[in-house]
């Protein structure tokens, strides 16, 4: 079925993540007619990067232009098949976390940040917690992600919504958490973070493991005033 199996696609390349191996399969399936561009996905330490072997002498494994191969993860990500869903968002966090690959991954941030929001309501825990771990990623490295979520209260509710139930994973929750963090973190979020000061609060004072996280987000939150509402309510201290 898979004919990326004739052509050298091993576990040399793909280390220790079948779902990682499930999503270089069909990228071979769909990309081996587009062009002379080859790809390997390469597993560097916990990040992936896009290679280009322009006129190399080297083998390829998969010969797909960088916009094809994140169109082709966007597809699955998308995809009516719900098991490619949590693989899809798994690569695309280890693929975010490299630099080299902004230039490629970045027209697709919006969409890649949409799809990471549905998926954190999915009701399969894996997909989930893929979709909070490369959100994660995508705080951290793009200043837009982090403007665009505190804008939208059903992906702030469903980060709480992870904390709250709570994820069966706490290193999920505990990204979760980090995530609202680095929200607040930016001046421009945090008259819109204000309408969760008491949900945040909620948070601190019933569950210990993330006390400090929301200690530090209530006291970014409401201790650097920008105007007199903020003045009045900065009322929490570390």
């Amino acid at each position: 079925m898979w004919r990326g199996l004739s052509y050298g696609v091993t576990d040399n390349v793909l280390r220790g993540s079948r779902s990682l191996t499930i999503i270089i399969l069909w990228l071979w399936e769909v990309g081996t007619d587009l062009g002379p561009a080859s790809l390997n996905l390469m597993i560097l330490g916990s990040s992936v990067k896009f290679v280009n072997h322009h006129g190399s002498s080297k083998p390829s494994y998969i010969k797909i232009t960088e916009k094809r191969a994140v169109q082709a993860i966007m597809g699955m990500l998308g995809s009516a098949v719900k098991a490619w869903h949590c693989a899809a968002a798994e690569l695309l966090g280890r693929l975010i976390i490299n630099p080299d690959n902004e230039p490629f991954l970045l027209p697709f941030f919006p969409q890649i940040h949409k799809r990471l929001v549905d998926l954190m309501s999915s009701p399969a825990i894996d997909a989930q917690a893929a979709a909070v771990g490369a959100l994660y990623n995508l705080a951290e490295v793009n200043m837009d992600c982090r403007l665009k979520l505190a804008s939208e209260r059903w992906a702030v509710d469903r980060l709480l919504r992870v904390i709250r139930m709570p994820h069966p994973v706490p290193e999920v929750c505990r990204k979760a958490a980090m995530i609202l963090e680095s929200l607040v973190s930016e001046p421009q979020n945090k008259a819109l973070l204000l309408a969760y000061e008491n949900a945040f609060a909620e948070i601190l004072f019933s569950d210990t493991r993330y006390s400090d996280t929301f200690a530090r987000i209530l006291y970014e939150l409401t201790s650097r005033p920008s105007n007199k509402f903020t003045a009045a309510r900065g009322v929490w201290g570390m």
